[in-house]
This record gives structure tokens, C-alpha cells and sequence, in this order.
């Protein structure tokens, strides 16, 4: 059972600057885009998952 092949590097998820370029067409952003989501899949999961704890703990707390 091998980590890498679940979760993708996060340096690699967050890329900086240099890792973004305008697609040329309309076409192109949505192949990047569906190619994007199926490759890091687990990590969206991952950070989806943590917004929606953290937005639920700061609601929670803020109501005590």
C-alpha cells in the first residue's frame, strides 16, 4: 500500500505561480480542468474535507 499512488504531493497540488498558464481556448481549460480533478481527486477530498471541519468548528465556537 503505497501513499503516493492515494495522495499526490502537495508541492505538486500547490504549485506557485510558476505551475498556472491561460489555456488558449475554452476547450483546452475544460481537458485541463476534468484532468485536474481526476489526478488530485484525493487530495479535493482531502482539503474539501478540512474547510467544511474548520468552517464547522468556527461556526460551533462562536456560538458558545
Amino acid at each position: 500500500f503505497d501513499v503516493n499512488l492515494i495522495f499526490k504531493m502537495w508541492s505538486d497540488f500547490f504549485p506557485g505561480l510558476k505551475g498556472f498558464a491561460f489555456p488558449n481556448n475554452f476547450r483546452e481549460f475544460e481537458e485541463r480542468l476534468i484532468s485536474n480533478l481526476l489526478y488530485y481527486q484525493t487530495n479535493y477530498l482531502v482539503l474539501g474535507t478540512a474547510v467544511f471541519i474548520l468552517a464547522g468548528y468556527v461556526k460551533c465556537s462562536s456560538q458558545i
